[in-house]
């Protein structure tokens, strides 16, 4: 399934263990075997710069924010682009299940093109 992570099988509402792929059942009687998934879903809920007009040479901050709106820890990079050409990179790893994160610029200020 793309975008999930098999997590774990429970059978008759019995966690089978993590990761454990497959399982044995012994068919003497009617059971309910259910396939558990982790969702991946990294989402930048908002991009705010503190310009909207920026000459050549001038400078602007951009605030980013990310949050994990899955079920398991992700990590991910966040780049700017100034006219398609790569600018800045700023990595941030291991960003736990539900959580948030932040980003404005630790110098204040980014010089584009």
């Amino acid at each position: 399934m793309s975008g999930y992570t098999f997590d774990h099988w429970s059978i008759d509402e019995t966690n089978q263990g993590q990761g454990v792929n497959p399982v044995t059942i012994s068919m003497n009687e009617p059971h309910t075997a259910i396939a558990h998934y982790l969702a991946h879903d990294i989402a930048v809920t908002n991009v705010t710069p503190s310009k909207t007009v920026v000459g050549q040479n001038y400078s602007l901050s951009i605030h980013v924010t990310v949050e994990n709106q899955g079920d398991t820890t992700e990590a991910f990079n966040v780049t700017a682009y100034c006219q398609h050409n790569y600018y800045h990179r700023i990595y941030k790893r291991h960003l736990n299940k539900r959580k948030l994160y932040n980003h404005r610029p630790h110098m204040g200020h980014y010089r584009l093109c």
